[in-house]
């Protein structure tokens, strides 16, 4: 029987595997300006972006199947939430550009271009968020990939 961490397991790959393929396949049609690739490319943003919400969802439910169990940090569960918050944000929002981008709205090719640039550029830190959360969660059951301070802290100080 699958229970909601089992659930979330399943489903928190998916988004994290599909951005850098959608990133990938994006590139790759900027390189060969290639309008199919470029169009397969932003569906796999969209079907996939969109699978980070099955992901969060099942997140929460996890969450309270986990609450006060032997050995489980609710402190890394928290900073396990924090970046998942910050993905799903970064995500919907290449999400919705790839729509606009698909549906060719705005209608003018310079705006097209902007529009462009916005999901290379969000579906690039999209994916570096997806990462750091995906690592974040895989520490709740796993203390030892933590360390002394958790990834998404040793980051953001570097960059101060």
């Amino acid at each position: 029987m699958m229970n909601s961490i089992w659930f979330h397991l399943l489903v928190n790959h998916i988004p994290i595997v599909g951005t850098a393929i959608g990133l990938g396949i994006v590139i790759v049609s900027l390189l060969r300006t290639n309008k199919t690739v470029r169009r397969v490319g932003l569906i796999v943003y969209i079907v996939t972006g969109l699978m980070a919400y099955p992901a969060n969802f099942s997140g929460e439910a996890a969450e309270k199947v986990l609450k006060g169990a032997k050995g489980i940090s609710a402190d890394q569960i928290h900073v396990h939430e924090e970046a998942a918050q910050l993905a799903l944000t970064l995500t919907s929002m290449t999400v919705i550009l790839a729509m606009l981008h698909l549906f060719n709205m705005p209608p003018s090719q310079k705006l097209q271009r902007y529009v462009f640039s916005g999901i290379v550029l969000i579906g690039i830190a999209s994916l570096f968020q997806l990462v750091v959360t995906g690592h974040e969660g895989g520490a709740i059951r796993r203390p030892n990939l933590i360390g002394p301070t958790p990834l998404h802290t040793v980051i953001l100080r570097s960059t101060d």
